[in-house]
C-alpha cells in the first residue's frame, strides 16, 4: 500500500511512493535486500502495539544509511540521521510508527523532535494530500511574486493569501490590472473568481485559484530561477497580508516563508 509522509510543521513532502509494512512479514523483511531508497521513496513500519522496544530497528543485511523517524500520534519523538548498515537502534521514547527514509531527509527538510508528521495511507490519499500540499505552496510563492511586482510597480492594490484555502486574494483600486496581467502571463493555470476577504481594507476582492500547480511553478522558475530550489517545499506560513499604496516600499518583512528543505527536486513532485 502506497503512503505520503508529510511534515506539517515544516510545510516539507517527506516522502510521496512510500510503502507501509503492517504485517509481521512485511516489517521482517523492511529494506533488506534493496540496492537503493530514491528520494521520494519511504518505508512505514506499524508494530503491533506501541513502546520502545516494539519500535526498535535493525539495518542488518542493508547496503545503504537511512534516515528514521519514531512516531507518537503524529508527533516526531526521536529521530535518527544516516543510521548505517548492521547496526540495531532502539528509540528514545515509546513510538507506534516508524518512517524509514533516504539518508539526507531529515537534515535537508529541517525536520526535528516535535514536528508533527502525518502518514497518509492509500494510493488515492496519498497522492491528493502530495497535490494539495504542492498547490498550497506554489501559490504561496505566486502570491510574494505578484505582492512584489505591485511594489515595484507602483500600483495600488493588497494582496493576501490564504493559507486555509490555498487562494489569493486581490483588492485595492488597481487590482483589475493586476488580476488581468496575471492572467496574461499564466494563462489557464490559474482562475479568477469574485469574492470577499475580510482581511483587506477593500472587503471586494478578486480571488486567484492556481488550478495547474506544474505549469504556475514552471513559469516562476523562468522569471525567477534563483528561486527554483526553495520554490516547492517552503514552510507553511502564517496567512499574511501585504498593502501597497503607490510609491511606498515593500514590507517584507512579514511576508517571506523559511525555506523548509525537501527531500526531491520541485519538478519530480507531482502538482510542482
Amino acid at each position: 500500500m502506497r503512503a505520503a509522509v508529510i511534515n506539517e510543521s515544516k510545510g516539507v513532502v517527506l516522502a510521496h511512493r512510500a510503502e507501509v509494512a503492517d504485517t509481521f512479514l512485511r516489517r521482517l523483511r523492511g529494506l533488506m535486500f534493496k540496492k537503493r531508497l530514491e528520494y521520494g521513496e519511504g518505508l512505514v513500519l506499524r508494530p503491533p502495539r506501541r513502546g520502545r522496544r516494539t519500535c526498535a530497528i535493525h539495518t542488518f543485511f542493508m547496503r545503504f544509511p537511512i534516515d528514521v523517524l519514531f512516531l507518537d500520534d503524529g508527533e516526531v519523538v526521536d529521530a535518527v540521521e544516516e543510521l548505517r548498515p548492521w547496526r540495531v537502534y532502539v528509540p528514545r521514547e515509546e513510538a507506534e510508527e516508524v518512517v524509514e527514509l533516504p539518508a539526507g531527509t531529515v537534515s535537508r527538510s529541517g525536520t526535528e523532535v516535535g514536528d508533527e508528521v502525518r502518514v497518509v495511507s492509500g494510493d488515492l490519499e496519498a497522492e491528493l494530500a502530495v497535490k494539495i500540499l504542492s498547490r498550497k505552496q506554489v501559490t504561496r510563492r505566486l502570491a510574494e511574486v505578484v505582492m512584489k511586482a505591485i511594489a515595484k510597480s507602483g500600483l495600488s492594490g493588497e494582496v493576501y493569501y490564504n493559507k486555509e484555502t490555498g487562494c489569493i486574494h486581490v483588492s485595492g483600486e488597481d487590482k483589475y490590472i493586476v488580476v488581468d496581467t496575471i492572467k496574461d502571463v499564466f494563462g489557464d493555470a490559474i482562475e479568477v473568481i469574485e469574492g470577499r476577504s475580510k482581511m483587506l481594507s477593500d472587503d471586494h476582492s478578486l480571488v486567484v485559484v492556481v488550478k495547474d500547480a506544474e505549469k504556475v511553478a514552471e513559469i516562476v522558475r523562468e522569471w525567477a530561477p534563483e528561486e527554483e530550489a526553495g520554490l516547492v517545499y517552503r514552510q507553511e506560513p502564517k496567512a499574511v497580508r501585504w498593502g501597497k499604496g503607490r510609491g511606498e516600499a515593500p514590507d517584507e518583512g512579514g511576508g517571506e516563508a523559511k525555506e523548509g528543505g525537501g527531500c526531491e527536486e520541485p519538478d519530480r513532485t507531482e502538482g510542482g
